[in-house]
C-alpha cells in the first residue's frame, strides 16, 4: 500500500492531487487553525515573540519536518506489507523549487534512513508566507544553540556549554500532549537559577491532529527530524553560521541493535552519525549555514556524567530528567506519569551510567530491575534479556567482528570507526556492570 500524504500549508492551500479513489490519502495542515487535520504548533509565533524571523527555506524545512513527523505518527505501520516498511509519498509546497530539487535525493535517503520506510516527495509551488509578528528584542546573541529534550544528556550538554563560555545559550525542546514538557520546564528551571540571565528557553509544541477512530503508531522515529528543524531555524535566525549542537552519548547515537531480530522497530536512529552527516547535506545543498555538533559521540553516558563540568548542578537535575521509552505508559502499573519505569533500553542505559559515575541508583525508577528479574517473554523483561544476550556477544567477538557489528548499524566516517567502536564496547560494558548487581550473567 502506498500512502499520498498531502500537505498544505496556508490559509488559501486547498491542494488535492488527483488520485484513484482506492488510494490510501492523509491529509495534513500547516497554518489553517480552524481545519480538523491542522498539526497543533506555535512555532513561527513563538520565534516572533523571541524576536527571530527565519527565512523561507527554514520555513519550509521547518514544514517538511512537521508533516514528516505527523505522517509518521498517523500512518500505522501495520498497513505495510511486512508490518513494518511504509511505503510514503509526500505532496509538499515550497517557495524556491529548484534549489529544493537539488536536495530532495539526500532529502529521502537521510528520511529513508531514519525511519526505514521508503519516501518519495513529489514538489509543488507556494508562494512566500505572510510574515508573522515579530517583536523587537534584544535578548543578546546566543554563543550556541543545544537541544533540550529534559532527559540527562541534554542536561549536561547544557552545563557543559555554559561552564565552556560565558555567553548565552539558546535550549531548544518540542513537546506534544504528555510529560514531556513539565520535565523540559523542571530541569531548564534548575539551569536558569544557576545560570541567571545566561539561557534562552525554546519549547515548542508540535501535536498532529488526532482524527476520530484513528490510532496514533508509535514508533515516532521522525522525531529526531522535528527537533534537529527547530533547533536549525533557532540557530539560523540568530545568523550565519551558529552552531546547533546535539548532546546524546555515542551508545545510544550508534543504538545498534542488541538482537538480530531487532533490526527493525527496537533500533531507532535517531541520532547516528550517517543520519546527522545527511542531515548537514541537507542544509548544505538548501544554502542553511548552521554547523551540526556531536560533541559526545565518543562518550558513554557514564563518562558524559563523570566528565560533566559542574557536579554540584548534576546532582540538583538529575532526579528530575526525563530518559524512559514509555513514560505515559504506566497508568495501569500504578505508575505517575513522568516516571521512569526502570526496564526500557533507556532506562537500563540511564541506571548504568548512573552506577558507572557513582551515583545511587535506589529509587531512581518505578521497577528494581537489578534485584528482581523479570520474565524475558514479557515486556518487562524484554530489554533486559536482550541485553544479556548483546553483553555475551560482544564479549566473545574478534575485535574484526566487533567493527563489522558497529557497522551494520550504518555507514561511519572511516576515520573515526575505530572510536565508535570502543564507545559502542565501552558502553556494553557499563550495562553490564549494572546487570552483574546480585546475580552471575
Amino acid at each position: 500500500m502506498i500512502w499520498q500524504v498531502i500537505c498544505q500549508v496556508g490559509a488559501d492551500d486547498d491542494f488535492i492531487p488527483v488520485l484513484h479513489s482506492q488510494e490510501a490519502r492523509l491529509l495534513i495542515v500547516l497554518d489553517q487553525p480552524s481545519s480538523p487535520y491542522q498539526v497543533g504548533n506555535r512555532v513561527l509565533s513563538l520565534l516572533g515573540e523571541n524576536g527571530l524571523e527565519p527565512g523561507e527555506t527554514v520555513i519550509d524545512l521547518l514544514n517538511l519536518a512537521m508533516c514528516v513527523y505527523s505522517a509518521d505518527m498517523r500512518i500505522q505501520r501495520r498497513f505495510a506489507g511486512d508490518k513494518w516498511a511504509r511505503e510514503i509519498v509526500v505532496h509538499f509546497p515550497v517557495v524556491k523549487i529548484n534549489l529544493w530539487k537539488k536536495a530532495l535525493p539526500t532529502i529521502t535517503r537521510m528520511l529513508s534512513f531514519l525511519t526505514g520506510d521508503e519516501w518519495a516527495i513529489r514538489l509543488r509551488q507556494r508562494p512566500p508566507a505572510s510574515s508573522h509578528a515579530k517583536k523587537d528584542v534584544d535578548t543578546g546573541h546566543p554563543v550556541a544553540v543545544s537541544l533540550f529534550s529534559g532527559g540527562l544528556d541534554s542536561f549536561v550538554g547544557a552545563i557543559d556549554l555554559l561552564e565552556e563560555s560565558e555567553g548565552i545559550v539558546a535550549l531548544v525542546g518540542q513537546y506534544g500532549n504528555g510529560s514531556t514538557n513539565p520535565s523540559q520546564k523542571k530541569t531548564y528551571q534548575v539551569i536558569a537559577d544557576a545560570y541567571p540571565d545566561r539561557t534562552r528557553r525554546f519549547g515548542f509544541f508540535v501535536q498532529p491532529a488526532k482524527l476520530k477512530g484513528q490510532s496514533a503508531e508509535d514508533t515516532m522515529r521522525s522525531r529526531s527530524i522535528l527537533f534537529l528543524a527547530l533547533g536549525t531555524a533557532v540557530a539560523s535566525a540568530y545568523g550565519s553560521d551558529t552552531s546547533l549542537y546535539v548532546p546524546e552519548n555515542g551508545l545510544i547515537s550508534l543504538n545498534v541493535p542488541l538482537t538480530y531480530s531487532r533490526m527493525g522497530s527496537l533500533s531507532t536512529r535517531t541520532t547516528h552519525p550517517y543520519f546527522i552527516s545527511l542531515y548537514r547535506e541537507v542544509l548544505a545543498a538548501l544554502g542553511i549555514r548552521v554547523g551540526i555538533q556531536l560533541p559526545y559521540r565518543f562518550s558513554t553516558k557514564g563518562e558524559m556524567l563523570r566528565g560533566v563540568r559542574n557536579q554540584d548542578i548534576l546532582r540538583k537535575g538529575l532526579p528530575l530528567t526525563l530518559s524512559c521509552a514509555r513514560p505515559d505508559a504506566g497508568r495501569y502499573q500504578k505508575r505517575s506519569p513522568g516516571t521512569h519505569c526502570g526496564y526500557c533500553v533507556p532506562c537500563l542505559i540511564r541506571l548504568a551510567s548512573m552506577k558507572a559515575a557513582g551515583f545511587s541508583i535506589k529509587g531512581a525508577a518505578f521497577y528494581d530491575i537489578v534485584s528482581q528479574r523479570p520474565d524475558p517473554q514479557i515486556t518487562r523483561g524484554s530489554d533486559l534479556r536482550a541485553f544479556e544476550v548483546a553483553v555475551h556477544r560482544v564479549n566473545g567477538l574478534t575485535p574484526l567482528q566487533l567493527t563489522s557489528e558497529v557497522l551494520n548499524s550504518g555507514p561511519l566516517p572511516p576515520d573515526e570507526i575505530q572510536q565508535y567502536v570502543d564507545v559502542y564496547r565501552r558502553g556494553i560494558m557499563e550495562v553490564e556492570h549494572l546487570l552483574r548487581g546480585n546475580r552471575r550473567m
